[in-house]
């Protein structure tokens, strides 16, 4: 068999799986309910802590990943009194690592641009540990007083410039 030959078959077995899996691909792309997607990730978020949570629009990325658009956050006020300032997040983008689920673990790679700075971090979680970085850029807390006790972080973390670990 020449070299030619073998050229010529593997083009013809492997052209058909190809064109189907990128066919696949495309059509999953164009296709999934990013709507369903949005209501249940707002769905999960009211249902934690006291969050009015409001997501304009989500979107695809091709590397395995959505960005969330025109996102709103409010603590819930059950007494009446004033909620506190809105955060609005213009853009928001999440990733996630696909390698990673075939090993059985999680990684979740997210970034933001929020209260006249930057919010970047990343989530991984296996059997045993979960191990969650992110670095603050500018972040400007003061007139939200309400987010750091809402996830459970004194203020001053979150006001300087730092790359913050915990595990």
């Amino acid at each position: 068999m020449t070299v030619a030959s073998l050229l010529q078959r593997a083009w013809r077995y492997g052209a058909y799986p190809a064109f189907g899996l990128i066919a696949f691909v495309v059509s999953l792309y164009v296709t999934f309910p990013y709507d369903r997607v949005r209501d249940r990730l707002v769905q999960s978020l009211q249902g934690g802590p006291d969050l009015d949570v409001a997501i304009g629009a989500i979107a695809p990325t091709w590397a395995g990943g959505i960005v969330l658009r025109d996102v709103t956050i409010r603590p819930k006020s059950d007494t009446g009194a004033e909620p506190g300032a809105p955060l609005k997040i213009s853009e928001a983008r999440v990733g996630f690592g696909l390698l990673a689920v075939l090993t059985g673990s999680i990684e979740v790679d997210f970034s933001a641009q929020l209260l006249g700075g930057e919010l970047e971090g990343e989530v991984e979680h296996d059997e045993e540990t979960t191990h969650v970085r992110f670095d603050t850029d500018g972040l400007a807390m003061e007139g939200f007083p309400w987010i750091p006790s809402t996830i459970g972080l004194p203020t001053p973390q979150w006001t300087t410039d730092r790359e913050w670990k915990f595990t």
